[in-house]
């Protein structure tokens, strides 16, 4: 059966009474003996075109498949996990030519194509499980599936939940501290208050569009043809604007010498 085609579900509530809930019937009459002697359900990944992994596609072939096999290094079977982890050892063995018995933190290498994304999600799981159904849910169960013998369902009939247990989402973003108008504005608020009414900087511009310093050789602070452009700080809103923000805030504004943040450096006046 397939649940969904290449479509996202969406839950918009927690806990147990929302989320997936499936009870399936497992039918134990119709197996046959196999080598694990167990029953119950399998979940299977759907191919091109449809996407099983996020936004991405799984490849249909068998564990021993040819077409994943030689990516392997002495297996007879595929698995992404262990090909991960063969990448390194294999890598590390070509390389300067020695075993490593514990992959360790293969996890900061950079030798296999494994890249980390930089926005990803991850829950914390947890497995529970118990005997279904419970006595007071029995006879209500029996009667929507048609079953006479209370026997048949404990043994056929398996219910699966997976849902959210709490609402609380944890976000974690890394930004840069300063930025170059962040920087300025602060500094320039800073000796505002100190009673300097003064401009605060000066931002030069070589004249070939480079940053001084920011080239081999170059050092920040290194003169040479120059170029200033004057723009303007507003305190109310604490930005620096190439132009004044507008007729009724010029009494708020301090002329500074400024422009295009990637072609300038600071200057302590």
């Amino acid at each position: 059966h397939v649940i969904s085609r290449n479509e996202a579900w969406l839950s918009k509530k927690h806990g147990s009474k929302s989320g997936l809930w499936v009870v399936a019937n497992i039918r134990q009459e119709n197996y046959g003996i196999v080598d694990d002697g167990t029953a119950g359900l399998r979940i299977s990944f759907l191919p091109h075109p449809y996407k099983s992994f996020g936004s991405e596609y799984c490849t249909d072939a068998d564990p021993d498949s040819p077409r994943l096999l030689p990516k392997m290094v002495n297996s007879t079977f595929y698995s992404f996990e262990k090909c991960q982890s063969q990448c390194v050892v294999y890598r590390a063995s070509v390389e300067c030519g020695c075993f490593i018995p514990e992959l360790g933190n293969m996890e900061v290498s950079s030798l296999c194509d494994c890249p980390r994304p930089c926005r990803f999600v991850h829950y914390d799981t947890t497995l529970s499980s118990s005997q279904f159904p419970s006595r007071v849910t029995r006879d209500a169960i029996m009667k929507l599936f048609n079953i006479t013998d209370p026997n048949d369902m404990t043994e056929n009939l398996v219910e699966v939940q997976v849902y959210f247990d709490s609402p609380l989402v944890w976000t974690e973003r890394h930004e840069p501290e300063f930025t170059i108008h962040s920087f300025m504005g602060k500094l320039i608020v800073h000796k505002y208050r100190l009673g300097k009414q003064k401009a605060l900087f000066t931002l030069i511009r070589r004249s070939n569009g480079h940053m001084p310093g920011s080239k081999p050789g170059h050092f920040a602070g290194v003169l040479g043809a120059h170029r200033e452009n004057r723009c303007h700080f507003c305190e109310t809103t604490k930005e620096v604007l190439p132009e004044p923000c507008s007729r009724n805030q010029r009494q708020f504004l301090r002329p500074l010498l400024c422009c295009s943040a990637r072609n300038y450096y600071i200057s302590l006046v």
